[in-house]
C-alpha cells in the first residue's frame, strides 16, 4: 500500500525478495514508479514481483471506478517496464513462472472479488481456471 520503504531496515540479507502485491494504493504513476526506485535501490540479485489488489493499473481487466479513472494502465506499466527491468533484477510476474537459482516461483495475482478492486474474480469456474493454471509441482 506505497509504505514499502519502511521495510527497508527490516529486510533480512538474501539473493531474492519476493514481493506478493499492493506495492501502490491505487497503481498511479508515482506510486509505481517509486516502487521500482526503491526496488532498484536494495541489495538483492532478484526482485520478483507480483500485483495485488491494489495495483490497478497492472490490471488490464480493471473497470471499477476507483483511482485508476488519472490513470493510463498501459502507459504505467510500460513507464515502469522501461525503467526497471531485468538489468535491476526486476522480475514482475502476472500468470507465470520463472525459475531463480533452481527454484521455480510462479506468481498470479487473481483473488476472489472483494471490494471492487484489482485482479477480482467472482468465485467460479473463471477464478478456478487462473488458479488451475498454477504448475501442480511447484
Amino acid at each position: 500500500h506505497g509504505h514499502h520503504r519502511e521495510l527497508s531496515s527490516r529486510l533480512p540479507a538474501g539473493d531474492v525478495l519476493l514481493h506478493g502485491g499492493d506495492f501502490t494504493m491505487e497503481g498511479q504513476l508515482e506510486e509505481v514508479m517509486d516502487f521500482g526506485a526503491w526496488l532498484k535501490s536494495l541489495p538483492f540479485k532478484h526482485k520478483v514481483m507480483i500485483g495485488g489488489n491494489h495495483d490497478l493499473s497492472f490490471d488490464r481487466s480493471y473497470d471499477a471506478d476507483r483511482g485508476k479513472s488519472n490513470t493510463n494502465p498501459d502507459a504505467i506499466k510500460a513507464a515502469f517496464t522501461d525503467a526497471y527491468g531485468q538489468e535491476d533484477g526486476i522480475i514482475y510476474l502476472e500468470d507465470e513462472e520463472v525459475t531463480i537459482q533452481g527454484v521455480r516461483i510462479f506468481g498470479t495475482p487473481w483473488q476472489p472479488e472483494f471490494g471492487n478492486w484489482a485482479f477480482n474474480l467472482p468465485r467460479g469456474p473463471e477464478l478456478a481456471a487462473k488458479w488451475q493454471a498454477v504448475p501442480a509441482d511447484i
